[in-house]
C-alpha cells in the first residue's frame, strides 16, 4: 500500500506496525458510513475540528474543502504537525479563500475510528487527506508548516471555485437550451393546431358550398299527367 505522510518522513517501524494492527483490532465501525454529530466535537468557525466516526461524514459533506490529518499517540511528529494545523486553522478565516475551507484532525487512538484504515487506506502517521464535500481529492503532499498548508489550501480552494463556476455556467447554458427547446416545441404545437383548425374550417366551407351548388342545379320535376305546356287562348 502506498503511504502518504504529512510532510517528510512518516514511515512506520516495527513497533508502529504493531500499534497500527492494534488499532485495527480494537474497532470495526466504518468511518465513512457514520452520520450525524454531537456536541463537544470541537467544531467551530475557527480552530481545528475534532473529527471522529460520529461527525466525519456530515462535516466532510458540508465543507467545500477539508484538510484532515490522522494522528496517533506513538507518532513522534504528530504533536508538531498538530500545532501547525492549529496555526493554519487560525489563519484561514483571515484569508480570501475562494470556497469555505476547514481543517480537521482524527485521533486514531479512538477505537471508533479504526474503520478509517480500511475506508481510506491510511497506512502512515501523520497523514493528511483532502476532501471536497466528502469526495476524496487525494493526499496532502506539501510541507508540514502552517504556511505551506495554507498555501496549498488557497490553491486548492481556487481550483474548486473555478471548477464549480464552470459547472454552474454549464448548468445555466443547459437550462437555457432546454427552455429554448421547450419554447420551440410549444410554438410548433401552436402552429400545428392553428393549421389543423384552418384546414378544418376550409373543409367545412367547401362542404357547405358543394351543398348549395347541388341544390340550385337539381333537375325540375316532370309535369303531371294530363297537363299541357301550351298556352290557353
Amino acid at each position: 500500500m502506498v503511504e502518504y505522510p504529512l510532510g517528510a518522513g512518516g514511515h512506520l517501524n516495527l513497533a508502529q506496525d504493531r500499534g497500527l494492527l492494534d488499532i485495527l483490532a480494537r474497532g470495526t465501525s466504518p468511518l465513512l458510513q457514520a452520520a450525524g454529530g454531537a456536541s463537544g466535537t470541537g467544531e467551530g468557525r475557527r480552530g481545528v475540528i475534532r473529527l471522529d466516526a460520529t461527525n466525519f461524514t456530515r462535516v466532510a459533506m458540508e465543507t467545500p474543502l477539508l484538510l484532515v490529518a490522522f494522528t496517533v499517540r506513538w507518532c513522534a511528529r504528530c504533536p508538531h504537525v498538530t500545532s501547525q494545523l492549529q496555526r493554519a486553522a487560525r489563519l484561514l478565516p483571515t484569508l480570501p479563500l475562494a470556497v469555505r475551507t476547514a481543517i480537521g484532525v482524527v485521533d486514531m487512538d479512538n477505537p471508533q475510528n479504526a474503520g478509517i484504515l480500511r475506508e481510506l487506506g491510511v497506512a502512515s502517521f501523520p497523514v493528511g487527506q483532502l476532501f471536497h464535500r466528502r469526495r476524496l481529492l487525494g493526499p496532502y503532499l506539501k510541507g508540514p508548516t502552517a504556511e505551506e498548508m495554507v498555501q496549498e489550501l488557497l490553491a486548492r480552494a481556487e481550483a474548486i471555485a473555478s471548477k464549480e463556476e464552470q459547472m454552474e455556467r454549464h448548468r445555466a447554458h443547459a437550462a437555457k437550451a432546454a427552455a429554448a427547446h421547450r419554447q420551440l416545441q410549444s410554438r410548433r404545437q401552436r402552429e400545428a393546431a392553428a393549421a389543423a383548425a384552418a384546414a378544418a374550417a376550409a373543409a367545412g366551407k367547401a362542404e357547405q358550398g358543394g351543398s348549395r351548388t347541388k341544390s340550385t342545379s337539381s333537375p325540375r320535376p316532370p309535369p303531371a299527367p294530363g297537363s299541357s305546356n301550351r298556352d290557353e287562348l
